[in-house]
């Protein structure tokens, strides 16, 4: 959505933080099935707070929730009210109602048909904002097909296979997909950017009202990224982390053990680890001796980069959600996916992404150091 030549604007960071959101409740499937042993029909409910927790193979929700809704399952319908924000993920998602905070989810399908205060972020195969919704704030879409029918009184940002505009924003308008159809009842208050695959002609009806102009942006060249392209790393990254936490969730929970009550020695020894081995390849490598050995710690420490912001992702996960037990393989997932989204998201924050993967990579390294460390020792008299 946001191209590599694109200022950030506040809404386009938003928009970032935003994703990562929706991303991770995308996944909240994951850790439901793993809280109920892998049997669905064990519905996992929870009232914390002021805020409703669920998740099911169905989850219906039809009253009104002071604090927020956070919802996974096959299939999810919502119709109610919120006093705070909605989160859902899952198979297919109706949401009905109103809702004052924000709207976030990801699904196979994500149908919405409500009043919403603040910003919706909707990740999906298909996503549709129907004729009744209304929506405060921004929206930010991604998706195979979305189609927008509803009023946006912020700014509206689509990447998407196919989309197709036939309601009512009044800000601007950014749209990047391989088809793009704007309407005769479309009305834009403010400018209509939009890209298209080359060779690919937009549908804009004449009849539609678009205030300050409409403007085609250039054809994005082969490897350039997007939102599209941002959304498939954050999923690839949290899929690899949660894979690794469910196959191995005593040896993550004991880095994240180790780091917790010394983060600034962990900080401190990443950096070590991060400047020492390269040193400590160049000069191994130096002989002919040892060049398959550097060869080989090389590929490994390329490895360990990847999956260092892993453990960061727990431990982070695991200071939001400060009563759960990251020993546990479903308290483990949950925890990852709360900080995996964060870590991985602020990565591609303009600026201060590159800073924010430098520390999430350091911290890990070190927090595995300080494990092996920990380990090692003998007890004094053995």
């Amino acid at each position: 959505m946001l191209g590599p030549t694109t200022r950030c604007t506040p809404s386009g960071c938003r928009a970032l933080r935003s994703v990562g959101r929706a991303v991770l409740f995308a996944l909240t499937v994951l850790p439901a099935l793993a809280c109920s042993g892998g049997r669905w029909e064990d519905r996992v409910l929870l009232r914390p707070n002021g805020d409703l927790v669920a998740a099911s193979g169905d989850v219906s929700i039809a009253e009104y929730v002071a604090g927020d809704v956070m919802a996974a399952g096959g299939s999810i319908d919502f119709d109610g009210t919120v006093g705070g924000s909605y989160l859902g993920g899952g198979g297919d998602q109706t949401v009905r109602g109103r809702i004052e905070g924000s709207v976030r989810g990801a699904g196979g399908t994500v149908l919405l048909d409500a009043a919403v205060g603040q910003n919706v972020t909707i990740v999906g195969g298909g996503v549709e904002l129907t004729a009744g919704t209304v929506v405060d704030g921004n929206a930010y879409l991604a998706g195979g097909k979305v189609r927008v029918l509803g009023r946006v009184a912020g700014d509206l940002y689509v990447s998407a296979q196919e989309v197709e505009l036939a309601g009512e924003v009044d800000g601007d308008v950014r749209l990047e997909a391989a088809s793009v159809t704007v309407s005769s009842d479309a009305r834009v208050g403010g400018e209509l950017r939009y890209r298209v695959e080359e060779g690919v002609q937009a549908r804009i009806s004449p009849q539609a009202t678009i205030v300050q102009g409409a403007v085609e942006l250039e054809p994005r060249e082969s490897g350039e990224g997007g939102l599209g392209l941002v959304v498939l790393r954050v999923l690839g990254f949290l899929l690899v982390g949660t894979t690794l936490v469910v196959l191995a969730p005593a040896t993550i929970a004991a880095v994240v053990r180790g780091a917790t009550p010394n983060a600034a020695a962990a900080l401190g020894l990443g950096v070590l680890v991060l400047i020492g081995v390269p040193v400590g390849i160049v000069v191994v490598g130096a002989t002919v001796i040892g060049i398959p050995l550097a060869l080989v710690v090389a590929v490994l420490y390329g490895v360990s980069l990847y999956l260092a912001p892993i453990p960061t992702g727990l431990w982070l996960g695991g200071a939001v959600l400060r009563s759960r037990n990251p020993a546990e393989r479903g308290n483990a997932v949950l925890l990852f996916l709360a900080g995996g989204a964060l870590v991985a998201v602020a990565g591609f924050l303009p600026w201060v992404g590159w800073l924010a993967r430098l520390g999430a990579i350091t911290f890990g390294l070190g927090a595995v150091a300080l494990m092996i460390r920990d380990r090692g020792r003998v007890p004094a008299g053995g």
